[in-house]
């Protein structure tokens, strides 16, 4: 949004989820992320492709929830149980990436009946999300987020 202050929002974005006084969990707020990420991210990072702009938040936050399916799975250390129509396909995708981000979001991203088409066939996309995501796992999704926040271009 023009004018928007993203780190303040994102500051109080982050302290709204560690709130503990909020009564929809975190866990909640994840569930069934495959029925909401169409309209609240891909569709926006379709719409600014097709601008030609650098979508570098969205690709973080389709790497967020590519970081939180796989550790879901018990290739990737099972830290919790995520709820969502798809949780077939990613005990797929993982037991065939073996522990392994890269392959996982990789195979992930291709899904075309999630991602469509032309981001399913972007291995730049893949290759992108994919580091970000093994980040977020290895170094946690503060740091991973705040280098994003750190590398994305202005707003103005």
């Amino acid at each position: 949004m023009p004018g928007m202050q993203v780190g303040p929002y994102l500051d109080l974005t982050l302290a709204r989820l560690g709130n503990r006084a909020i009564r929809h969990t975190n866990h909640q707020i994840a569930t069934d992320g495959s029925q909401k990420i169409n309209q609240r991210i891909l569709q926006p990072l379709r719409d600014r492709r097709a601008l030609g702009l650098a979508s570098p938040l969205l690709e973080t936050a389709i790497a967020g929830w590519v970081a939180y399916l796989a550790k879901s799975q018990p290739a990737f250390g099972g830290a919790w149980q995520a709820h969502d129509q798809i949780m077939p396909l990613v005990a797929d995708i993982a037991t065939r990436s073996s522990g392994d981000i890269d392959v996982f979001t990789k195979l992930f991203i291709g899904n075309r009946a999630i991602f469509g088409d032309s981001l399913a066939a972007d291995d730049g996309l893949a290759d992108r999300i994919a580091g970000t995501a093994k980040a977020m796992l290895a170094d946690g999704v503060r740091t991973a987020l705040g280098r994003a926040m750190a590398e994305a271009p202005p707003r103005g």
